[in-house]
């Protein structure tokens, strides 16, 4: 083995470690040794850097709106610092922080890692794993009862049920990141349909078992999504072996159906097999749900002052996101706007839209089903952010968008250097 064998296989080791802690985020809340760890490899990162500096190409829009996101999430760490006049501590500003920035920095430390663009593969494993294992905590919890490590499930019981967490976060975290390992499966190379085909209906029941609302309506728009891409792509035997899982484990498994029917009754409020939406937990219509989530902070809140209308109003506006559990949009989008004002908004916007615009380019270019992945991927939390405000910062349910951005540069850097 040479040393540049040597180097990378070492790059290799920080860069799949570090994405492990990221995702074991659950670990900050039982030793402040998870601190330590992530500060290390995120040390080792830099003198990498140090040592074989590599700079974004600035000859695209995503490297423009990635670094413009990049110093309007400056200016709200900057500007947040004046909490500590109301009160707040030099240490939860710096943790905000740090929340607000390691998702974005991500992207830019495995450009900085990665050599190649079939260093992606290892990623995508890692991710898939995680999500994994993150099913069988929620599945372990409804059999043997609560994990002590994780979070706390819904403080009321639906229908008698409880929505267990898991070790992507809180109860909510997982139905917002399981979709994209599910569509990494379905889109894989991975040759057996039939480990692909269980793999994905577990991940999937195990978003059901979570008894949140977009457990179940990211579990019937992937299954749709399936369907279509399916039968585009050919792929009649994964689709068959999907559906007759699904419905063998209907059949026998009261404990999912039940679930299911609950989580139906009350999302849509339909009435099935003797559960009414007059006993379902915190019942509201799925348009009004979505309404007062996505604009219900601000018909509440008076119009922003024109300081705030450009810079926001610093960490807070990100609610737990950042760890200030202020009043949320319930909106990633929006509360990106609430932290950093309209720049903010506008350079994240920018940035999502060149993304998913350069992903397609490159789908039609070289066919490769991992960008395609990557594309929808992004479009299914581009969906979850109109609702839920961790969509794009949470370690969990936003890698695959960061993860997307690191793709395109690393494949913009391999086309310069032909």
């Amino acid at each position: 083995m040479n040393l540049v064998d040597v180097k990378i296989d070492f790059n290799k080791l920080v860069f799949s470690s570090l994405i492990v802690l990221l995702l074991m985020q659950f670990l900050q809340d039982i030793s402040f040794i998870y601190y330590l760890a992530l500060s290390f490899f995120y040390s080792m990162t830099f003198l990498i850097f140090i040592n074989q500096p590599k700079l974004i190409s600035l000859n695209s829009l995503v490297s423009f709106f990635y670094l413009l996101v990049l110093l309007s999430f400056s200016v709200i760490a900057i500007e947040s610092f004046f909490y500590i006049l109301e009160g707040h501590s030099i240490s939860k500003i710096a943790t905000g922080s740090i929340r607000l920035f390691l998702m974005p920095t991500l992207a830019f430390i495995l450009f900085t890692l990665i050599r190649d663009t079939r260093d992606f593969i290892l990623i995508k494993n890692i991710f898939i794993f995680f999500i994994v294992l993150a099913a069988i905590s929620i599945i372990y919890q409804v059999i043997f009862g609560k994990l002590s490590f994780v979070a706390n499930p819904y403080g009321a019981l639906r229908f008698g049920l409880p929505g267990y967490a898991s070790i992507t976060g809180a109860v909510n975290t997982y139905p917002g990141a399981f979709y994209s390992a599910a569509v990494l499966l379905f889109l894989s190379n991975y040759k057996n349909d039939f480990i692909k085909a269980l793999l994905i209906l577990f991940i999937c029941g195990a978003s059901i078992f979570t008894m949140s609302k977009s457990g179940l309506l990211n579990t019937i728009i992937i299954f749709l999504l399936f369907s279509f891409l399916g039968i585009l792509l050919k792929k009649y035997r994964l689709l068959l072996y999907l559906y007759s899982f699904s419905f063998v484990v209907l059949l026998i498994s009261s404990q999912i159906l039940n679930a299911a029917v609950i989580t139906i009754v009350n999302t849509f409020g339909i009435e099935l097999i003797g559960m009414t939406k007059s006993s379902a937990t915190e019942w509201q219509g799925v348009t009004e749900r979505i309404l007062d989530r996505i604009f219900g902070y601000f018909l509440s809140e008076e119009m922003p002052l024109i300081r705030e209308f450009f810079f926001g109003i610093g960490l807070k506006g990100g609610s737990g996101v950042t760890g200030f559990y202020s009043p949320t949009t319930h909106n990633a989008f929006l509360d990106i706007y609430v932290m950093g004002g309209i720049i903010s908004f506008f350079a994240v916007i920018g940035l999502f839209v060149s993304v998913q615009t350069s992903l397609i380019k490159s789908y039609y270019e070289n066919k490769e089903s991992f960008i395609l992945a990557m594309f929808i991927s992004n479009l299914l939390i581009f969906i979850n952010g109109l609702v839920h405000n961790g969509a794009l910062l949470h370690p969990a349910m936003s890698f695959m968008f960061w993860v997307s951005i690191a793709y395109l540069f690393i494949l913009r850097r391999i086309d310069i250097n032909i």
